[in-house]
This record gives C-alpha cells, structure tokens and sequence, in this order.
C-alpha cells in the first residue's frame, strides 16, 4: 500500500462530505420565517403575565404582528375590482404561500365589508407575483371606504393570525 492512498482516500471523503453538505444547503427549505418574526415589540405587548403585578394596556399602542398594505386596486371588468395586497411581519418579511399552512394548500381568508358593515365580499385570496403579494377581486357594493381582513395560519406558529387595512374606492 502506497503512502500517499490514505491521503487520498481522506481527500476524498472529506470532498464528498462537502459536495453532500453543498447538496443539502442548496434544497429549498419551505418558510423562512421564524416565530420571532410574529412578536410584537416589547414595548407595546405584555410576552408573560404576573397576576400579582398587573398592568394596563392600550390597545391602539399595540403593534400588529402582520400588517396588510393594499397596494392598489384594478378594475377587472364593469362591476368587480381586483385588490391587491402584501402581508408583512413585524420584523418586516413578507408572507408567502410557503410560510402558510396547510403547506400544499395555503388559505388567505378574507372579509371585505362596507362603511354600514355590509359584507360586500367573503373569500380566499390568491397568492400573488411577488412574494407577500395576495389579490383578491370582489363586486364593490357602491363607492366608499371598504374594510379589509385576511386571517391566515403561518407554519411557524401554528396559530391563526388576522391583518386588516382600509381601501377607499372612488366612483366609475
């Protein structure tokens, strides 16, 4: 046996052990998001609770964990509109379809209803080009402001969350 044939066969293993490493970090890993991406600051949220040292609130100090900002709306045909949005952690990430569960189905579930509170649209919102971008098209009921909420279940929490913003929309 030659000297040199254990150096080789260390080269060798240790270059495939790379390539195999190399291998794995190239395959696509879902979700980039982590559950620290969905806690509010903590200055506006209280993360444990002590009953014995109690303190109060305000709920519009609160941060959301997901904001919804509508980038705009398109006229799809004479009577529905196309809305388009993007949801974006607190830690400023977009949400995609790979950070939702169910994985091979994600759901954006989404409300839109009226100045008086009358439903104008209840549905599931399409994933988008860009990723954090949903649309959704919907019959607006008149011209107005429309309120808008998606609740959704990232994979890194588990848990449901809901987003919500304002659209107004300007007569034909």
């Amino acid at each position: 046996m030659s000297p040199a044939l254990p150096w080789r066969q260390a080269a060798f293993i240790t270059l495939g052990a790379a390539a195999a490493l190399a291998g794995f970090y190239l395959l696509p890993a879902g979700s980039s998001l982590t559950p620290m991406d969905f806690l509010a600051d903590k200055a506006t949220v209280l993360q444990f609770c002590d009953p014995r040292n109690t303190r109060p609130l305000e709920v519009s100090a609160a941060r959301p964990a997901v904001t919804l900002a509508l980038a705009k709306a398109l006229t799809v045909d004479a009577a529905s509109r196309r809305v388009i949005f993007t949801l974006t952690t607190i830690s400023g990430k977009p949400v995609g379809p790979a950070d939702l569960l169910p994985r091979g189905q994600p759901k954006v579930r989404v409300a839109i209803t009226g100045q008086a509170g009358a439903e104008a649209f209840s549905g599931v919102a399409a994933p988008g080009a860009r990723s954090g971008e949903w649309s959704v098209d919907f019959v607006p009921l008149a011209a107005g402001r429309y309120h808008i909420a998606a609740t959704f279940t990232p994979a890194a929490t588990g848990s449901e969350i809901a987003a919500a913003g304002d659209l107004g929309l300007e007569k034909k």
